[in-house]
């Protein structure tokens, strides 16, 4: 959500204005649809004004109209058409419907597809132009019969969109997507009650409606990849980068990358193949302390709440990354499926002994006694049992001749606790390797285990 994007392609760089946007700076967009976009237009944070705030940020200031009522069905969005949308001489109108249909089995399919033809028809002739959105999840589960019933009315709405081309935000598979990995005991996520919208599901539903209008997925510079986008912003004052795949796997699965952006990214660069992203935040350390964690909270919250990927990222870290890695997951387990560490620094005991300057940094920043961060859970060689009790896979890959992070001290004693404490653990040690090169010539382990990560939410690799 921004004024000015740079696309960069080798030598050629073009950039995209809000001219290159289909909405105009003084449109009117008319918001027809039920509870939901009523909600969404009388609750601050509802969608409505986030795609006002969205449209603004990228350079476009627009006047809402609300026309959302709720408990609405086709047939009485229909009959207000005239009054509620097209007498306000709105240049847009979005348009969702079919919750109330299918929720109240009101219409048929048949019934359904009749009121929409006619609102869209009447619309049109009136010259403004249209947005579909799908119908947003009847309940959380996938498997509800209520959604079983909705599955077609969306189908209906996507083919009408490309048959008459109008505008499409698929909120139904964007939401579909961010709860594929949700069990059916889990709470609530996005809705408050199974269907209506809570402030998660609102910036879900903005990003699906933002998106359709072409604002780009994320802020700042992007750069055309073979078959991704990779973005480089500001946020909360930190640079952040971000590669989106042009086709993100089912659950829009992600890697959670710290300290050093793209080094050694073989095995990255296969899981982006394979339609994964890739998420980065430069923080203002290298050491895994508080504040270092609460930089990359912020761009786990960016990633999970306004973007819908999934909740439970893989972590990894390769020497000084590997302790921020471990640091952000024993204090976040619920947050990630999996965890890779590469030579990773894990022992402050060492660093009392060897690095003077380092051990310097963590006890003053760190806000732990000495105990706590030579034998208690602050020290990550012990902390790690936090995250085999919470069943996290780990994957370790060391050098056995590590003259830098040296092995006997750091990695070996990390696996000793780890299967210690029960932890499910895949250890490679690469037997005359010293700190460089990290990862593995063939990145074929490593993208087995980021697929049993995947697999252990519950979704298919």
């Amino acid at each position: 959500m921004f004024s000015r994007v740079c696309l960069v392609v080798g030598l050629l760089v073009s950039t995209v204005y809000s001219a290159d946007l289909p909405i105009r700076s003084g449109d009117k967009i008319a918001f027809l649809g039920a509870s939901i976009t009523q909600s969404g237009y009388d609750n601050p944070k509802g969608y409505v004004h986030l795609v006002v705030q969205g449209l603004k940020e990228a350079g476009v200031e627009v006047v809402p109209v609300p026309a959302g009522i709720s408990g609405n069905e086709s047939e009485q969005m229909l009959a207000r058409i005239q009054r509620d949308v097209i007498d306000k001489q709105p240049q847009w109108m979005t348009f969702k419907v079919g919750g109330n249909d299918v929720w109240h089995k009101s219409h048929t399919l048949e019934e359904f597809q009749k009121n929409v033809l006619a609102v869209v028809d009447k619309v049109s002739a009136a010259g403004i132009q249209i947005l579909l959105i799908t119908q947003t999840p009847l309940g959380e589960n996938a498997d509800d019969p209520r959604n079983i019933r909705l599955a077609p009315y969306n189908d209906f709405l996507r083919k009408l969109a490309k048959e008459r081309g109008f505008l499409l935000a698929d909120a139904n598979a964007e939401m579909q997507n961010a709860l594929s990995d949700r069990k059916p005991e889990e709470p609530n996520r996005l809705t408050t009650d199974g269907v209506h919208l809570n402030d998660w599901g609102n910036r879900l539903m903005a990003r699906s409606v933002l998106r359709a209008f072409g604002v780009p997925e994320f802020p700042g510079k992007s750069t055309l990849m073979k078959n991704a986008t990779a973005y480089e912003f500001t946020l909360e004052g930190r640079t952040a980068k971000i590669v989106v795949p042009h086709k993100p796997a089912a659950g829009k699965p992600w890697l959670f990358r710290t300290v050093y952006w793209r080094a050694f990214p073989n095995s990255e660069d296969a899981m982006i193949e394979k339609g994964w992203a890739v998420a980065f935040i430069q923080t203002d350390d290298r050491f895994g302390t508080p504040q270092d964690n609460a930089q990359r909270n912020a761009l786990y919250d960016l990633m999970v709440k306004e973007h819908g990927f999934s909740p439970q990222p893989v972590l990894f870290g390769m020497s000084y990354g590997g302790l921020s890695a471990l640091r952000w997951a024993i204090e976040n387990p619920e947050k990630i499926s999996g965890i890779y560490v590469d030579a990773p620094v894990c022992n402050f005991i060492d660093w009392k002994d060897r690095r003077a300057d380092c051990w310097d940094v963590v006890r003053r920043d760190y806000g732990m006694t000495e105990e706590t961060l030579l034998n208690g859970d602050g020290n990550p060689i012990f902390g790690c049992r936090i995250l085999a009790e919470k069943k996290i896979p780990m994957l370790l890959i060391c050098g056995a001749a590590d003259k830098t992070v040296l092995y006997e001290q750091h990695g070996k004693l990390l696996a000793e606790n780890f299967q210690k404490a029960g932890g499910d653990l895949v250890e490679i040690v690469k037997p005359d390797c010293d700190h460089h090169p990290h990862g593995l010539d063939d990145p074929a382990p490593v993208v087995n285990f980021y697929e049993k990560c995947r697999a252990r939410t519950g979704q298919e690799p």
